[in-house]
């Protein structure tokens, strides 16, 4: 069906290829690179590939951004695939990485409309993003419009989670080493969120199940406030903890989305495997 607008979101997203697919929304992979190889995250890696090599391989793996070329090519693809006359794309933080920066320069490089919004987050805040894009534009929303109920759903989505261990995040400089080290050392879980774009510790607790049950808390408490539009859980390779999760936060809140999803490769590359956490967006 031609729509006036294509979306189009990095597979930072963390967005089942069921819902891509059904909002027409073309993901670019990010790169995992591991050893002297780079995968296409998504592509050349999937997620059960690479949490099952993160069990085996002593070599820990780096990401990089896609080029500006990756995006133009994406854009150009979309724009063709849905006869769209612009395109829309929604990246992870300009804080986290340089993919904006790419997306943005590809823009630059298109001879047709493109608008790309950095939504401050990543993960599922930024596919919960993305679809409200898609809805929006499936709504008949204009270009100018569909930004708007973006920018305003920013602050009404976010993430908690907890790793297993803080060395990912302070490899990759996305958590200052001293909070890696005293997080290490004592040997808690931090509860982390995203705050203006960047990671940030939240509170810590002294187990997994406890940090899973205080994640909760934390969604309940926000829901105080008004009714869920989308929950998700997302985890690093701990599907029984993910489904149990789930399971809980459907039957209390029932959102008309609920989603539940391996992180990426490009993200489990920075929050490493056992991790689990809870996205919301507020309606």
């Amino acid at each position: 069906m031609p729509s006036p607008i294509a979306i189009v979101a990095d597979s930072t997203c963390d967005l089942p290829k069921d819902l891509v697919e059904k909002h027409r929304i073309q993901v670019v992979p990010e790169y995992v690179l591991w050893g002297t190889e780079s995968y296409r995250d998504g592509v050349d890696l999937t997620a059960e590939q690479f949490y099952d090599r993160m069990g085996k391989d002593k070599g820990l793996p780096k990401t990089s951004q896609p080029s500006p070329g990756d995006f133009l090519k994406a854009y150009q693809t979309i724009r063709e695939k849905t006869n769209a006359e612009s395109v829309l794309c929604l990246t992870l933080s300009a804080e986290l990485s340089g993919t904006y920066n790419s997306a943005v320069q590809a823009g630059e490089q298109a001879d047709f409309p493109v608008r790309v919004i950095d939504v401050r987050n990543a993960t599922m805040p930024l596919g919960f993003m993305a679809l409200t894009a898609a809805e929006g534009r499936d709504g008949g929303l204009s270009m100018d419009d569909i930004e708007k109920e973006v920018r305003a759903s920013l602050s009404k989505a976010n993430i908690f989670f907890t790793v297993s261990s803080l060395e990912f995040l302070h490899r990759g400089g996305r958590i200052g080493g001293a909070q890696r080290l005293i997080g290490d050392t004592l040997k808690i879980r931090p509860i982390l969120t995203v705050i203006e774009g960047k990671v940030a510790a939240k509170e810590s607790v002294r187990t997994q199940k406890r940090a899973v049950q205080r994640m909760a808390e934390l969604i309940d408490e926000l829901g105080q406030g008004g009714q869920f539009r989308r929950l998700g859980v997302i985890h690093g390779g701990i599907l029984e903890d993910a489904e149990a999760l789930q399971k809980q936060l459907r039957e209390k809140y029932n959102p008309p989305t609920m989603i539940l999803n391996l992180a990426s490769p490009a993200v489990g590359t920075h929050v490493g495997p056992g991790c689990i956490g809870i996205a919301y967006q507020l309606a």
